[in-house]
């Protein structure tokens, strides 16, 4: 790729980035003025509507924040992962084509166990499942999900991959030292690769 198709490329990536954190910003100052106003109670804003979570019933609603007007009512989701969890967070991430992605975690009540996944929704149906996971990257000593930087118009921009590596810095009186660290890899990944967990990658440059 030659070297101004790569500028064009990382211009484009970070602008996609701005945009998203952008409109992160202004969905949650949208939701936190609903839930002031007592209008939702739940998990959070994507686009033009509002999602609240219901945890007793186990029904997502979504409603229009401009016209109020219901759009979605899920299927009920599973039991809590753990019995009387200590806390249990359902957060709407993302809408993938047809598919709204929540971000789920929960502790046990001792908090001596954790697990996080994320649930889809099918907006047309209600239908509720679990994503499936893509391969681990390690880094900082543990696994981690590959992290979602930028929704593009048919694509995510992700980290896909991650190896360690070593470099040297120099204290205060001149003397080196080795600092061990990871690298992480940036991918592109289709919508549809992304929510069937198939780790099918167009690889980009490292980051870190």
């Amino acid at each position: 790729m030659k070297f101004a198709d790569k500028l064009a490329l990382g211009l484009t990536l970070l602008l996609a980035a701005l945009l998203t954190v952008y409109n992160i910003w202004t969905q949650d100052r949208q939701f936190t003025a609903d839930l002031q106003a007592e209008t939702a109670v739940g998990c959070g804003t994507v686009g033009d509507t509002v999602y609240a979570f219901d945890p007793e019933s186990r029904v997502l609603t979504g409603c229009g924040l401009l016209d109020g007007a219901r759009r979605l009512q899920s299927d009920p989701f599973p039991a809590p992962v753990y019995e009387a969890p200590a806390d249990e967070n359902l957060s709407a991430v993302r809408r993938l084509g047809d598919w709204l992605e929540l971000e789920y975690s929960c502790f046990s009540r001792d908090r001596s166990e954790q697990t996080s996944f994320s649930y889809l929704v099918e907006l047309k149906t209600g239908q509720v499942r679990r994503k499936p996971d893509l391969p681990e990257l390690v880094w900082n000593g543990y696994g981690h999900q590959p992290t979602v930087y930028a929704q593009l118009q048919d694509r995510l921009l992700v980290d896909c991959r991650a190896e360690p590596y070593d470099y040297v810095e120099y204290g205060q009186d001149g003397a080196p030292y080795t600092i061990h660290s990871d690298r992480r890899y940036l991918g592109l990944i289709t919508y549809e690769d992304y929510l069937s967990g198939t780790p099918d990658y167009t690889m980009l440059e490292a980051f870190n």
